[in-house]
């Protein structure tokens, strides 16, 4: 289940170096990724949902291509406004929130954060046909590697063909799918991930 005293703490020894006024924290190499292959799968305009969204880094670096863009979290230290009015940062459970007013679902580093059960009410709570879901994930090919920040909070690491097992079963296309390294450095860490990027499928 997902960890939110941790992630609160987290949040809130942080929070203090960024000034959401002034500058944003560098994307994520996912999101520059999404930003860069999106297009040859859906056309804009894009109304995204950035669930888990922490603290707002890469919802702001898609709010530059996004029509509407909201940032949802669960963990009570989301930024208090977004710099324009199409950006807007609510306090939820971005499992089973509202999903249907969005083309886009954007999920890093969210769905290793949650249990089995609460990926399926994730997955399940995406019900509108052509909705793109975009998923980085940490892979279970490395999981007993050493990471920066612990094993203090939990991690369901994602196994990459039970992961598209889960995709199929509520009906979705995956039209891009990779496990490798490179992908999130952080320091010296390197760990292992998996992308994909999913259609909704008609029920």
């Amino acid at each position: 289940m997902l960890d939110k005293k941790y992630w609160e703490d987290y949040y809130l020894k942080c929070r203090n170096e960024i000034s959401t006024k002034t500058c944003h924290p560098d994307p994520s190499m996912f999101c520059k990724f999404i930003i860069h292959t999106l297009p040859q799968y859906t056309q804009k305009p894009w109304c995204i949902l950035d669930a888990g969204c922490g603290n707002g880094r890469d919802t702001y670096a898609l709010a530059k291509h996004a029509q509407q863009i909201t940032g949802v979290d669960s963990c009570g230290f989301l930024p208090s406004t977004g710099c324009a009015t199409h950006i807007c940062f609510k306090l939820d459970d971005f499992t089973n929130c509202a999903k249907d007013d969005y083309n886009i679902i954007y999920s890093r580093f969210t769905f290793h954060s949650i249990d089995n059960e609460q990926q399926n009410i994730f997955l399940d709570s995406i019900q509108k046909a052509g909705t793109i879901l975009c998923i980085e994930t940490r892979s279970d090919k490395g999981k007993d590697e050493k990471r920066l920040t612990g094993d203090a909070h939990y991690r369901n690491f994602t196994n990459i063909d039970r992961l598209q097992t889960q995709l199929e079963e509520y009906q979705f296309k995956v039209v891009y799918i990779s496990e490798g390294r490179n992908v999130a450095v952080y320091k010296e860490e390197n760990p292992v991930c998996i992308r994909v990027i999913a259609i909704k499928s008609c029920s």
